[in-house]
């Protein structure tokens, strides 16, 4: 068969056992040839199977390397592994591919597979004696049906010398990317054909749940570089329920960005964010998130450090797309007097007479309750700085018209707004 499907082919294996009553066989020393050149070979193949679905199929000790001129690329894997193949849905994507190219999306659908796993996968591309790129990875997939994956697992690492991936040189490694719920036909079908994106993001290409462990990325020279300690996501109903990153460390050669714990919950990803009109008009009601955290921040400038303990956005409620409650709180805040100096020199001294240090410490909290049903606003700000006595400030607006502010919320730009009063 598979001399027929490719041509000028030539596939051709050593000792065969066959098991009748099991339905197995296992075959041994495999050399797939094109055109006279040995493009794979594997040491064993072992499958089961019976009139409709390959039960099992194992791929092992797997090399192989293709040559254009001096350019070599090299591949190779521990193992592939098969289980509970669709044998008809194979079938059909294989034909659709040879005779109707346009159908091969539509019959994706239809695929079945319960099992793939790929173990120890290497990949090299060389430019005569010099390395361009190298690959190494696993990757197990497994409930693929009706144009989704039940779960998919990725690990590996890269070394992109050459940039062949987007013109930049770039290397990484991850010890763990997992996803559930992806559907890989919309995927395809927004990469390779171009479709509108935008309602395949409001399902989030089917996406209910994300984790990722150890991520290391760089470009050449460390130019760029991305730390991440671990992280995850949780979507249900197009809607983020929980998003959250531990141990994230961001640089451009000159400025140093670190977290020790982002998060978020509640951003509403039916909104059309291509749409300037959809996030102006949504932006009062902060996209749907009701809760936003950032800890243990640190911010590096050209060598001027900045911190903060704790950002927060808390027990927020909408109603009728605004806002009515939530309070927002800023604690820890070190401000280098050095960078208060560069904007005023006098007001940074008198700090530092006052606190007896060099960096000025700096809490802030804000809370609002906004009463739609009297028409009334309370709002209530702390602010402390270490070396300063506490300040707390209250305000209270009445007989507000709730339907303009309502209006004003959904204004396009500041002028329209400033039209409804």
């Amino acid at each position: 068969t598979i001399e027929a499907d490719i041509p000028n082919s030539d596939f051709v294996f050593g000792e065969v056992e066959v098991n009748i009553i099991d339905r197995t066989a296992k075959v041994s020393n495999l050399n797939f040839k094109v055109d006279g050149t040995t493009l794979l070979t594997a040491d064993s193949l072992v499958f089961m199977d019976d009139d409709v679905t390959l039960k099992y199929a194992k791929l092992a000790g797997i090399e192989g390397s293709y040559k254009i001129d001096d350019d070599v690329l090299t591949y190779g894997a521990n193992s592939v592994v098969l289980g509970d193949v669709n044998i008809a849905t194979v079938k059909t994507i294989l034909e659709a591919i040879k005779s109707d190219p346009a159908s091969v999306m539509s019959s994706l659908n239809s695929l079945s597979i319960g099992e793939f796993e790929l173990t120890d996968m290497s990949l090299k591309v060389s430019f005569g004696v010099e390395e361009a790129m190298s690959a190494t990875g696993q990757i197990s997939i497994s409930g693929v049906k009706n144009g989704a994956v039940k779960s998919l697992s990725i690990s590996g690492s890269m070394d992109d010398k050459e940039g062949l991936i987007d013109g930049n040189p770039l290397n990484g490694d991850l010890t763990k990317l997992s996803v559930s719920g992806l559907r890989f036909v919309d995927l395809f079908e927004v990469l390779i054909l171009g479709k509108p994106v935008t309602d395949q993001l409001a399902q989030a290409f089917g996406i209910d749940n994300v984790t990722i462990e150890g991520l290391n990325f760089a470009t050449s020279g460390q130019d760029t570089t991305v730390g991440l300690t671990n992280g995850s996501v949780k979507i249900a109903d197009s809607v983020i329920k929980d998003f959250s990153l531990k141990g994230l460390e961001l640089s451009d050669g000159i400025d140093i960005v670190k977290a020790g714990e982002v998060h978020f919950k509640g951003l509403d990803l039916s909104i059309d964010f291509t749409s300037e009109t959809a996030v102006t008009q949504n932006a009062a009601r902060l996209y749907g998130i009701t809760d936003i955290g950032i800890k243990d921040a640190f911010f590096d400038d050209t060598g001027e450090e900045l911190s903060i303990a704790d950002i927060s956005l808390s027990g927020v409620v909408i109603e009728d797309e605004i806002i009515v409650k939530g309070k927002t709180s800023i604690g820890g805040l070190r401000i280098p007097l050095l960078l208060i100096s560069e904007m005023d020199t006098s007001v940074a001294s008198q700090i530092g007479e006052i606190t007896g240090t060099d960096v000025f410490v700096v809490s802030l909290s804000s809370a609002i309750d906004f009463d739609t049903a009297k028409g009334s606003l309370g709002t209530e700000i702390d602010f402390g700085a270490e070396g300063f006595a506490k300040a707390k400030l209250l305000l209270e607006l009445a007989d507000l018209d709730v339907a303009k502010v309502k209006q004003a919320n959904q204004a396009t730009d500041i002028l329209e707004a400033m039209q409804v009063w």
